[in-house]
């Protein structure tokens, strides 16, 4: 039973930092700028795993925007 929690905090946390470091390259380069495959190097993870994730960039790029309206102040 721990290993499904780990293997559930692992899946959650890597999303996290997709999302994370998305965002900052969304800010940097804007959506047609930015590149899946600059934010899989840095992760160094694989292209392909963002896609299962997110399933295309608008996908990722919508979950970094509503990250971002989190983070506002209200």
């Amino acid at each position: 039973m721990l290993g499904l929690f780990q293997d559930l905090f692992d899946l959650f946390s890597k999303r996290d930092r997709i999302v994370e470091t998305a965002m900052r390259h969304f800010a940097e380069h804007g959506f047609q700028g930015a590149k899946v495959e600059d934010v899989a190097i840095e992760l160094g993870i694989a292209k392909g795993s963002i896609f299962q994730h997110f399933g295309s960039k608008a996908g990722l790029f919508l979950q970094a925007y509503k990250r971002a309206v989190l983070t506002l102040p209200a």
